[in-house]
C-alpha cells in the first residue's frame, strides 16, 4: 500500500514540476509580451507626438485659411448691405419725392386720403381697446 502512496506522491510531484514548469513557462512568454507591448506603446507615443505636431502645423494652416475666408465673406457682405443700403436710400427718396409731387398736384383728394386713414385707424384702435376692456371686466367678475 505504501508503495501506491509513494506512487501516488511521486505522480503529484511530477505533475506539480510540471505544472511549475507550465507557469514559468507562461510568466516568461507573458514577461515577453508584456516587453514588446510596451516597446510597441512606447512606438505608438512617438508617431502620436510626431503626428500631433503635423497637426499643429496643418491646423495654424487651416486656421490662417479660415481666418483669411472670414475675412473675404465680411467683405462682401459689408458690399451687399452698403450696395442695398444706396438701393433702399435711393428708392425712398424717389417714394419721396413722388409722394410730395401728388401732394402738391392734389392737395384735396391728399387730404381725404389722410382723413379717411385716420378715422380708420381710430377704429381699429378702439376695437382693440373694447376687446381689451371687456375681456378684463370678465375675467375681474370669475375672480
Amino acid at each position: 500500500m505504501t508503495a501506491g502512496i509513494d506512487f501516488a506522491c511521486v505522480v503529484i510531484r511530477v505533475v506539480s514540476v510540471a505544472t511549475i514548469k507550465r507557469s514559468l513557462i507562461m510568466a516568461d512568454n507573458m514577461a515577453d509580451t508584456a516587453s514588446r507591448v510596451s516597446e510597441h506603446g512606447r512606438a505608438v507615443e512617438e508617431e502620436g507626438k510626431h503626428v500631433a505636431d503635423e497637426m499643429h502645423g496643418s491646423m495654424s494652416d487651416v486656421k490662417t485659411r479660415f481666418k483669411n475666408m472670414a475675412h473675404k465673406c465680411s467683405d462682401q457682405a459689408k458690399h451687399y448691405a452698403q450696395q442695398s443700403y444706396r438701393y433702399a436710400a435711393d428708392h425712398s427718396k424717389h417714394a419721396k419725392e413722388s409722394t410730395e409731387g401728388f401732394v402738391r398736384d392734389n392737395p384735396w383728394y391728399s387730404l381725404g386720403i389722410a382723413a379717411g386713414v385716420g378715422v380708420l385707424c381710430g377704429l381699429v384702435m378702439r376695437s382693440r381697446g373694447r376687446c381689451r376692456c371687456e375681456e378684463d371686466a370678465r375675467l375681474s367678475a370669475r375672480g
